[in-house]
């Protein structure tokens, strides 16, 4: 479920890889501060790709962050961004990776996975932010759910599945903008790109599982739908969800992080697609 938004490096500019670079480390070290060192190591790509997209379409009041590296403490940066919204993003990646070790452990059983889960609740801080973001930690659980409810079935449609995760991410942003009490005239536009960009991340992650999950005999969409040609389905269907929101960016207006969100949505997960097909 996570690695897959990430950039192009090649078609970025230094200044904005290193733009990127000060936020990715930002959202690590505010895992540090919040929570623990243990939980540094949680950080995955689709959060950072979250703050830098909530950032840049909404309208926010931004001070200096000053963060150090945990691995190298003389490595130091300072950065512009909004403290509120690198706070949730911090919680909302804890809390996605505790629903990813849960998930292993329901198909793997997998004691390791219940101990880790044991680990992140032992921090008082991450308890006291799961209940002040209760409704939202309540909205993620019903979908999760009802994921795991679906695939227990036989005959659901692919797109159930995805859409289910589409859900997801799309309440995580809702989320944000009415705790806040964000007003913004894109709400519906930014809401749906998170949509969509939820349902590519469930099906290029159930993409690059199919040998594995065939093998292990564990769920996986395409196996249970018996989609033939799954290959050329996926690809397919993963380019009309980026065209999608390639198309609703493009009448979003990007106060700020202009370059990385276009680079991420243009280039970015095409080239995740590519690396991932040629491991078949």
């Amino acid at each position: 479920m996570f690695g897959y938004i990430q950039l192009y490096q090649d078609e970025l500019k230094i200044k904005n890889l290193k733009e990127y670079k000060s936020i990715y480390c930002s959202v690590c070290n505010e895992l540090h501060i919040k929570y623990g060192i243990k939980y540094s190591m949680l950080l995955n790509y689709e959060c950072v790709f979250l703050y830098v997209f909530l950032e840049g379409v909404i309208l926010l009041d931004k001070n200096e962050y000053e963060y150090h590296c945990i691995l190298n403490p003389l490595r130091r940066g300072r950065i512009k961004l909004n403290k509120e919204l690198l706070s949730y993003v911090a919680f909302i990646n804890v809390y996605l990776a505790e629903g990813k070790l849960k998930d292993d452990y329901d198909d793997n059983n997998a004691i390791l996975n219940k101990m880790l889960i044991g680990i992140l609740n032992t921090s008082y801080a991450y308890r006291q932010d799961c209940k002040k973001f209760s409704y939202i930690v309540n909205k993620v659980d019903f979908y999760l759910n009802k994921l795991r409810e679906l695939e227990k079935c036989k005959n659901t449609n692919i797109d159930d599945y995805s859409k289910t995760m589409g859900e997801v991410l799309m309440n995580i942003v809702e989320f944000y903008l009415d705790f806040n009490k964000i007003k913004s005239n894109q709400k519906d536009k930014i809401k749906e790109i998170a949509y969509i960009l939820g349902q590519w991340i469930y099906i290029i992650d159930a993409y690059d599982d199919y040998e594995k999950d065939n093998k292990k005999k564990n769920f996986n969409p395409f196996l249970n739908g018996n989609v033939k040609n799954y290959k050329q389905i996926g690809i397919d269907m993963m380019n009309i969800m980026i065209w999608r929101m390639k198309v609703i960016l493009n009448s979003v207006e990007i106060y700020t992080r202009e370059d990385i969100i276009k680079n991420v949505i243009n280039f970015g997960l095409y080239k995740k697609i590519l690396e991932v097909q040629k491991h078949k």
